[in-house]
């Protein structure tokens, strides 16, 4: 029986005392744009808004406005272009689009993407995700040329350096462990899209003596991380706290800020029916669970430094995510 349980935060609330929110993105195939739509205005109501032939918007469902596009840069230029023309594609143009749009739909992912959310409602989104199922969408599995994901955003309860590294050395002392259970097919390992951190960074992060003020966490992250990806990516966090920071290093359009994490890890299982949206999320509240653990974080920080600096492992030495998977709490 797959999960259909939620596990909660630790910390539910940010600093302002607003419930702590998240943002979700799903890739998929197997519809179109507009059944993609009529499946999410079913389920949650709003009103469809055509920005091109592979991007529109439904607004004003119960939780907001969600974005549902083609993700690939160039299809969606062209489709703005197309878009603002002001008389009818010609016939040989119209065929050439009908085509690519085809094309789009057997290569290129549909991403639906959700607006930030309070954590107390992901259970909607899961009853999308049932429904789009239902509806005909494919995921990951359905074919070796779909590296579809699943992005979570989570806010953090605070934005200060000790924080944020907290949640970044916890991930960095479980990411072994979630690519395992996670089970990431390799149609996504192989593309350079999530990508670990580079070991001598990783050695820096878990060093348990590695507590930096805030300007140092985001510079040393931008000498080793210069790009989105990585399998959490924190440039839109460091975006929104230090833009002109991240700017002089990194030249990306597509990087935008937000105070969340951007986790960008699990597989899309969605046409599988014992698949569901808790089931990446309560991975991922292990992360949580272990931040907000300072002397649990400490201890497993020290084990991973120790075991990073190690020339030899296996078969010596356990694997670390066979090593992580005994000690890992019940979040139930």
């Amino acid at each position: 029986m797959r999960p259909r349980r939620f596990y909660m935060p630790q910390h539910g609330a940010t600093e302002s005392g607003a419930e702590r929110r998240v943002g979700v993105e799903i890739e998929l195939s197997g519809l179109g744009l507009t059944s993609l739509a009529a499946v999410v205005q079913k389920s949650l109501g709003g009103q469809m808004i055509t920005k091109s032939a592979f991007e529109l918007d439904i607004k004003d469902t119960e939780v907001g406005k969600f974005g549902i596009e083609m993700d690939s840069q160039m299809i969606k230029w062209l489709g703005r272009q197309m878009h603002k023309r002001d008389h009818p594609l010609k016939e040989l143009e119209q065929r050439a689009t009908d085509t690519m749009s085809l094309l789009a739909m057997n290569v290129v992912p549909c991403e639906l993407v959700a607006p930030p959310i309070p954590i107390s409602d992901l259970p909607k989104l899961d009853k999308l995700v049932d429904e789009l199922r239902q509806a005909g969408a494919k995921g990951t599995l359905s074919s070796p040329w779909y590296a579809f994901g699943v992005h979570f955003n989570p806010e953090l309860p605070k934005l200060d350096a000790r924080t944020i590294a907290a949640y970044m050395k916890a991930f960095a002392c479980l990411c072994d462990w979630l690519i395992w259970h996670e089970g990431v097919d390799l149609s996504r390992r192989i593309p350079p899209f999530i990508k670990l951190f580079p070991n001598d960074y990783l050695e820096k992060l878990v060093n348990p003596d590695y507590w930096p003020d805030l300007d140092t966490l985001i510079d040393d992250y931008l000498e080793y991380n210069p790009t989105r990806n990585r399998i959490l990516d924190m440039l839109p966090m460091f975006q929104h706290i230090d833009a002109p920071r991240v700017d002089a290093v990194i030249d990306d359009i597509l990087v935008k800020p937000r105070p969340t994490l951007h986790y960008r890890l699990p597989n899309c299982e969605i046409d599988d029916p014992d698949w569901s949206l808790p089931m990446p999320w309560n991975d991922l509240m292990q992360v949580e669970s272990l931040a907000n653990d300072p002397e649990r974080l400490e201890r497993w920080c020290y084990r991973h430094w120790v075991y990073v600096q190690q020339p030899m492992k296996w078969p010596f030495v356990e694997p670390w995510y066979k090593q992580v998977q005994k000690c890992l709490v019940d979040l139930s």
